[in-house]
């Protein structure tokens, strides 16, 4: 299959294609007289993976360790297990930190819109946290 084959049915990008080659996630089966690369008939369904991953926060080496596993019949939930209960507590992180800024916004939002007279002057909020970045970058 060559390369434009599969990016029409994998709905990758050429650049896409050939980076994932060079990380070593995708291999070239056969170079043709002309050097056009073939890839092997699985491809798509790799390639589908590949983004199926990176969608649910995997690093692309993380990536690579599963396809490995895949490949040698290896991959059990205790060899992946760890790796997918690093990037759920990494996601739980995130989502609190995500939780708190929200909090701090409907805080910002609310002092803000409280009453005319608070919508025609500075914005304390944000005024404040510009005040903070600025000590902050001086402190280091």
């Amino acid at each position: 299959m060559l390369i434009g084959e599969l990016v029409q049915l994998a709905g990758v990008t050429r650049d896409t294609i050939r980076y994932y080659e060079r990380r070593g996630l995708l291999e070239v089966t056969h170079r043709r007289e002309n050097q056009y690369k073939e890839y092997a008939p699985n491809s798509p369904e790799r390639l589908t993976f590949i983004q199926d991953l990176q969608d649910m926060g995997f690093t692309l080496a993380e990536t690579q360790t599963f396809l490995t596993l895949i490949e040698r019949n290896a991959a059990t939930c205790a060899n992946t297990g760890p790796t997918i209960a690093a990037r759920l507590a990494a996601i739980d992180d995130k989502i609190a930190r995500l939780h708190a800024m929200r909090e701090r916004l409907v805080t910002a939002f609310k002092a803000c819109s409280r009453s005319p007279k608070a919508r025609k002057s500075p914005c304390a909020p944000i005024a404040g946290a510009f005040k903070k970045s600025r000590s902050r970058s001086a402190a280091r």
